[in-house]
């Protein structure tokens, strides 16, 4: 599915959906790229395959989880070298990794925006990986938009540490 979006599971409003949260990546991501963030189409959602670098930043506070984002190595390197001129492909991967780390940052810095209550943000975690984001036991994915920049695949996911949200605070 391109936009899965369990809202119950989020100290947001009610009325926050996948397009809440394509809004908020699309206005990040334009800081750093001309080439537009779309949805991609859900009949035809890519795998993140090939060397792919994923980006994480935890959220404290009144609510626990992460965002991560997750996009293929060469058009993390390509929106760099838009940002930084060519380069060797050493500096190109770490400027690529500094670059999708401030994304999900800023994008973090987002997402706590919407939620009520208290929340800090870690510094982010940027890593190599092939495939899906990872989860931690006590942690599940309560959101994820595929997203398409550059005709590339681009995953962004909300992860939950279980006992938090509204139902883990409703009875206290």
């Amino acid at each position: 599915m391109s936009a899965q979006i369990q809202p119950q599971d989020f100290p947001f409003s009610p009325e926050f959906t996948a397009g809440d949260l394509l809004a908020i990546i699309s206005r990040v991501w334009c800081n750093f790229s001309a080439d537009e963030m779309t949805l991609a189409n859900p009949t035809s959602v890519q795998d993140l395959t090939g060397p792919v670098l994923h980006a994480s930043i935890s959220i404290n506070g009144d609510w626990q989880g992460k965002v991560q984002l997750g996009c293929q190595v060469d058009l993390a390197i390509e929106i760099a070298a838009e940002i930084f001129g060519p380069q060797d492909h050493e500096l190109a991967l770490a400027n690529a990794r500094d670059l999708l780390g401030e994304v999900a940052n800023m994008t973090a810095g987002c997402v706590t925006e919407l939620m009520a209550g208290s929340q800090t943000l870690s510094l982010p975690t940027t890593t190599d990986l092939n495939g899906q984001g990872t989860t931690i036991p006590g942690e599940r994915i309560t959101g994820e938009l595929d997203l398409v920049c550059k005709s590339k695949p681009v995953r962004l996911i909300i992860v939950t540490t279980d006992g938090q949200g509204p139902q883990a605070s409703a009875g206290e």
